[in-house]
């Protein structure tokens, strides 16, 4: 039998995950004064200068403070390597990591999911939920909202050479895209950023951050959830390990797991929901025989080319002297490398029919 918990905490909703899902979901739920929002993280504030310097994302990803640094099983398609999966270990999660760049589906691939049954998921359906989360500061476009949580921006430095590779595709016969979150990504565009007035724009910087002294939102950091406790097959709260206590989360209504691709599933299956061979073979007591919860991830492929340039580029200005003139820059006037310097540019085909 586990032990008694060392305290108790209870309120209506009880979110698993202070990342890019779980701090929508406590600005929302927390609107609603008679409601009371617990928000539980796994990690620390998102506050260090390194998250909310844009070009900062090169300590972030893979340093195991921020990174949850998520090693996948060995590929045989592969020569048997592993790789190693990133997630965000802070408030705002991958949001306060990522690379910044704001981009949408296209909308043949949301075509698909109506087709497939998901009822509500096309590209027209989502394009208001779109603009209402928005506050784009650039040039006015009709995809694009104002005035919301989450600031988008165009850049503020681009280097020289994007112009260049975007002239290039325009040679080769791309279509040079004013804006390609509209639904239509076939073409060369130059990339958005999740930025506002310089720095990084996380869901924890635009959503969580503007609503943290709401009397009726608890805030929870370093808290790992262990497992959801049910009664019978009704979630009633969390049982959370937070700086060596243990504390039981109760919810009243809902216990909501936003714990991203990878937590939330492990979380389902730490608490007794998922294949239930596989969760007797762990000595997990089964909830409910779920044989999806786990299975069909699916990840995009990223594959990166290099080529050798006769100009400066900022993937090869990383001397010292280099990082400390950026920095520089940086403070000074809130410009300087993107935190992708790769996609500052992009080119996309279309693979599939519209």
């Amino acid at each position: 039998m586990p032990r008694e918990p060392d305290a108790f905490i209870e309120a209506d909703y009880v979110i698993v995950g202070g990342g890019s899902a779980g701090c929508v979901l406590a600005h929302r739920l927390s609107a609603d004064p008679s409601t009371q929002v617990v928000l539980i993280e796994a990690g620390g504030e998102a506050d260090a200068f390194a998250v909310r310097m844009p070009a900062g994302m090169a300590t972030l990803i893979g340093n195991a403070k921020f990174d949850w640094r998520y090693p996948s099983e060995r590929d045989p398609s592969i020569a048997n390597r592993s790789f190693v999966w990133s997630g965000g270990k802070m408030l705002g999660g991958g949001s306060s990591i990522n690379g910044q760049v704001y981009i949408r589906g296209s909308r043949h691939d949301y075509q698909r999911w109506v087709d497939l049954g998901a009822r509500g998921w096309s590209f027209d359906d989502c394009l208001p939920y779109f603009r209402r989360a928005e506050d784009f500061t650039g040039t006015p476009m009709d995809s694009h909202g104002r005035g919301g949580p989450l600031s988008v921006s165009e850049q503020r430095d681009p280097h020289p050479s994007a112009a260049r590779f975007m002239a290039a595709c325009a040679e080769l016969g791309l279509p040079t895209l004013d804006d390609y979150c509209a639904g239509n990504q076939a073409g060369a565009f130059m990339s958005l950023a999740t930025q506002r007035e310089g720095q990084r724009c996380s869901t924890a910087a635009g959503y969580l951050a503007p609503v943290r002294k709401r009397r009726n939102l608890q805030v929870l950091t370093f808290a790992l959830a262990e497992r959801i406790v049910f009664e019978g097959r009704r979630a009633v709260g969390v049982r959370v390990r937070q700086q060596g206590r243990s504390v039981l989360v109760k919810a009243r209504a809902e216990v909501i797991a936003a714990s991203g691709a990878m937590g939330s599933p492990a979380l389902l299956m730490r608490s007794g929901v998922g294949p239930a061979d596989h969760l007797r073979g762990l000595g997990i007591e089964v909830v409910a025989d779920m044989p999806g919860v786990g299975s069909e991830l699916q990840e995009h492929v990223g594959v990166g080319i290099n080529k050798v340039v006769n100009l400066p580029t900022y993937n090869s200005q990383v001397s010292p002297l280099h990082i400390a003139g950026h920095l520089a820059r940086y403070l000074l006037s809130k410009k300087g490398p993107m935190a992708t310097p790769a996609v500052q540019a992009m080119a996309c085909a279309r693979t599939s029919p519209a």
